[in-house]
């Protein structure tokens, strides 16, 4: 059997003599063709088959699954742009079919806030259609997440609020900065970090602050509003975690650090610096008999790093405790030797 067409569209053609094929379909100036197709045995008897083939005009959506956002964070504004076309170009209308029912459309742009209880993979299905009744659908999966954020609240020691606090992240292996000549590393008007090296917010009227975007790993939280200070350790921030609600906190009078450095006979301790981990709390010994005191401390516990420039000694790691208002007193603190000393 031999196959071949007598009459339809432009650029159809016949594949293995039995399958139509009509390329250009979608670009044809009328709304219908005749086909007419005619079939052949080996004596020359023929026979002929006619149809019409009505042509529509359907739109036709340019995104793919793949170019459409997959993550929505919840709370916050989801938007995306929609791109279709149709041969005409015909003004066309899209509508949401599957998904929340706070999800609109316009201009192309498709906008949702969701909530908490939005929170999972839910699908959204758009449909675009022209003036003839024409469509095509597109659907993809999201994935709506609670965006990663600390948050907390500070009160004074009366129990009122503690507004307009400063409110500082610090990297718990953070090392603060070396000391400046006649300023104190924390002093009323803010702590003194190195490079920026401490995300910071303010409290609202409420006490309350939040903090969103640190970075992955952990983070000591050290509040301030005036002479009153809080520092809460060792708090951890991951991808993915959601909302940290941190226990309210009392911001109190500081307390201190104080007692002696000692070092091997002939070696000047001012060679040595005492930093508080975690925080911009650092000393240097301010005479040769090796004394240092840190000062403005907020309650709490702290990790105290002892390091020499001299080569002599290592770093050591000291363990206390500050109260408000009150001076704890290391007494003597003998850092060890590494090795040989000259």
């Amino acid at each position: 059997m031999s196959f071949a067409i007598l009459e339809g569209g432009q650029a159809a053609y016949l594949v293995a003599d039995s399958i139509l094929i009509w390329p250009a379909a979608w670009d044809y100036p009328s709304d219908s063709v005749v086909f007419s197709i005619q079939v052949c045995d080996a004596e020359k008897a023929c026979d002929t088959v006619s149809w019409v083939v009505a042509v529509i005009d359907a739109p036709v959506f340019d995104n793919t699954v793949a170019d459409m956002s997959d993550t929505a964070i919840a709370d916050s504004v989801y938007c995306d742009t929609l791109h279709a076309h149709d041969f005409h170009q015909s003004p066309l209308e899209f509508a949401v079919i599957r998904g929340s029912s706070e999800i609109s459309i316009t201009d192309n742009i498709i906008r949702w806030h969701p909530s908490g209880t939005d929170t999972g993979e839910p699908e959204i299905s758009v449909q675009v259609c022209n003036g003839s009744g024409c469509c095509d659908t597109l659907s993809w999966q999201i994935s709506v997440v609670w965006k990663d954020i600390i948050r907390g609240r500070l009160l004074f020691e009366d129990g009122s609020p503690a507004d307009s606090a400063r409110v500082y992240f610090v990297p718990v292996n953070y090392k603060g900065p070396v000391p400046l000549r006649r300023r104190r590393a924390n002093s009323v008007v803010g702590f003194y970090f190195r490079d920026s090296t401490a995300d910071s917010t303010t409290t609202d009227t409420r006490g309350e602050y939040s903090m969103e975007s640190l970075g992955q790993g952990v983070y000591n939280i050290l509040a301030m509003s005036q002479d009153v200070y809080s520092l809460r350790y060792s708090v951890a921030c991951t991808v993915g975690m959601g909302i940290v609600d941190i226990p309210a906190d009392t911001l109190r009078l500081p307390g201190s650090i104080q007692g002696r450095v000692g070092l091997q006979a002939g070696h000047d301790p001012r060679t040595v610096l005492i930093m508080a981990l975690g925080t911009p709390f650092v000393s240097a010994c301010s005479d040769t008999l090796g004394t240092f005191t840190l000062m403005d401390l907020p309650t709490g516990a702290y990790n105290l790093h002892f390091v020499s420039t001299l080569d002599a000694y290592v770093p050591l790691d000291v363990a206390t405790n500050v109260e408000s208002e009150k001076s704890t007193d290391l007494g003597v603190v003998s850092l060890p030797i590494s090795g040989t000393v000259p």
